[in-house]
């Protein structure tokens, strides 16, 4: 046991080590930047539906990241909220969302975490699609990697999470912009296209991974439908934790879910090989 902690440590100050050398500056962050072929593993949940006339509509409903061949991990809420309404639903890895073009969008089956409770400590809030036919789409997108057990502790303990800073990647809204003529409103209406910001560490607790999105201060962050897209430690391809949460305006502070406890890798484990 002692070995596999010293192993995950090394593991995590690695990264960190590497990224002290390459990561952008979040200085130079707003909201965020379009990804363009940047995070070709994280993708788009699109949810669908038959409006009145019977024609099929089709919406962003949250964000997440293919984290093994076939499996792609969203939001435990992205996926109740599907659940409940009993609504058709894709997922896109296309940088731009094209309603219009669904060729390239896949099906599968999707699975809550059977821990996910919406008003506990610990929600739970994770989900997965297994793809179906995931090598149309996925053979050429290397997955993410997931974090070693207790990563962030670990990382917090070395001192090393003071100034760490996260990239976090979805296709929600962007910045709220206020209007001469009516209430405040959010850009990202006109193509909910995959962006990238970057946001400084807060806070660790138990499930949870605090960050600053405070653009006063230098940083980006997450909005609406980007729930359960990937936050990466620095620039490197290791997702750490999941959108979950945060201030109503996306301004001020995102609350994000633990990858690296065992409550989360006891979910996970059903679905891929764990470092």
């Amino acid at each position: 046991m002692k070995r596999k902690l010293a192993i995950a440590l090394v593991l995590c100050l690695a990264f960190v080590a590497v990224m002290a050398a390459s990561a952008a500056p979040a200085a130079a962050i707003t909201y965020g930047w379009p990804d363009g072929q940047g995070h070709p593993n994280v993708g788009q949940v699109v949810v669908g539906f038959i409006g009145d006339d019977g024609e099929l509509l089709t919406m962003a409903g949250g964000s997440g990241t293919l984290i093994a061949p076939g499996v792609f991990l969203t939001a435990g809420h992205v996926a109740d909220f599907i659940r409940q309404y009993d609504m058709f639903f894709w997922v896109n890895f296309d940088p731009v969302y094209d309603p219009g073009d669904r060729s390239r969008w896949l099906t599968g089956e999707m699975i809550i975490n059977p821990a996910y409770q919406p008003h506990a400590d610990d929600r739970g809030d994770l989900a997965v699609v297994l793809l179906r036919d995931p090598k149309r789409i996925t053979k050429r997108i290397q997955p993410a990697r997931l974090p070693p057990l207790g990563c962030l502790d670990d990382l917090a303990a070395s001192g090393a999470l003071r100034d760490q800073t996260f990239t976090c990647v979805g296709y929600g809204l962007q910045e709220r912009v206020h209007s001469t003529t009516g209430p405040p409103d959010y850009t990202g209406w006109e193509d909910f296209g995959r962006r990238w910001a970057v946001s400084s560490f807060l806070a660790l607790t138990g499930s949870w991974v605090h960050m600053s999105q405070n653009p006063a201060l230098g940083d980006g962050g997450t909005c609406y439908a980007d729930s359960g897209g990937p936050y990466f430690l620095g620039d490197s391809n290791m997702v750490v934790a999941t959108t979950v949460r945060g201030d109503h305006v996306c301004r001020a502070e995102a609350i994000n879910y633990r990858l690296d406890t065992p409550e989360a890798r006891a979910f996970l484990d059903d679905f891929v090989t764990l470092p």
